[in-house]
């Protein structure tokens, strides 16, 4: 027996987490009934389970690691009829020719904002990306951000503390690893003047709100020109170029597993 959002999941349906909804949303059905508990438990040897009257396929599709750097414009999404383009238009094609026979469903793992850019991982495995995203795992993200201005010692330290980004300011964001990488220079403005050039910073963060980066800069008074996902927990997106993609390597997998892992062990020893 096996629970209904967990089966979806496994089967590359979606992430834990969207078919979670699927199920709210009444749109996953068990023999012909919609079920709408996430939690129910089916057969799968006997059990006929579809999602928006497609019959899901019982036997378990190979898991496919995908790593992409995102372009800008480029959205993080499955299917949007509004998008010019979405991440898995980018490799869906190639990805479903190298596994004829099989239906390959992939998903992205987490989000990057329209006008970012850099690595996302794209899966079919949702155990893995329900880790990867799950507030409680605490996976790190870093980031590369071009400023307007260089921040202040006084501002960094107020990322360490967390800062209210949202109108009701009832939670602040969790503590955040700013860093200058980048020193700025001075531009010359003419009569003597000078004027501070835009300064690279890395951030890293351990949650996933919406436009997060940008709205943490927005309330201190920054603009971000750019921003770029360098790195997921250990996967490093390297120098793979804009808009091109690679499957995760053997090694790579695991490395986000053991991440997860490590730090599920962490959270129930109370570190």
């Amino acid at each position: 027996m096996e629970r209904l959002h967990k089966f979806l999941a496994s089967r590359g349906v979606a992430s834990r987490r969207h078919a979670e909804k699927l199920i709210a949303e009444g749109r996953v059905k068990v023999n012909g009934r919609v079920v709408r508990e996430a939690g129910f438990k089916i057969d799968d040897e006997s059990d006929k389970v579809e999602v928006d009257d497609k019959v899901v396929p019982v036997a378990l599709p190979p898991k496919i690691y995908v790593m992409l750097n995102k372009p800008p414009g480029c959205l993080s999404s499955v299917r949007d009829p509004h998008a010019k383009s979405t991440v898995i238009d980018l490799v869906e094609r190639d990805v479903r020719s190298r596994y004829p026979g099989h239906r390959i469903r992939l998903y992205p793992v987490g989000r990057l904002d329209l006008n970012s850019r850099g690595l996302i991982l794209l899966t079919n495995d949702g155990d893995l990306a329900f880790g990867l995203t799950h507030p409680g795992k605490d996976v790190p993200k870093t980031y590369l951000v071009r400023l307007d201005r260089p921040p202040s010692r006084r501002d960094l330290e107020r990322f360490a503390g967390g800062l209210y980004i949202d109108d009701d300011k009832r939670v602040k964001t969790r503590a955040a690893e700013v860093s200058p990488i980048r020193k700025p220079l001075r531009k010359k403005e003419g009569a003597g003047s000078v004027k501070e050039a835009p300064v690279v910073v890395k951030v890293t963060l351990r949650e996933g709100r919406k436009r997060q980066i940008r709205r943490m800069f927005s309330v201190l008074g920054y603009k971000v020109l750019d921003l770029k996902r360098v790195a997921i927990g250990p996967l490093k997106l390297g120098s793979l170029p804009q808009g091109k993609w690679r499957f995760l390597s053997g090694e790579e997998v695991e490395a986000l597993k053991a991440s997860i892992v490590s730090r599920r062990e962490d959270d129930e020893d109370g570190g």
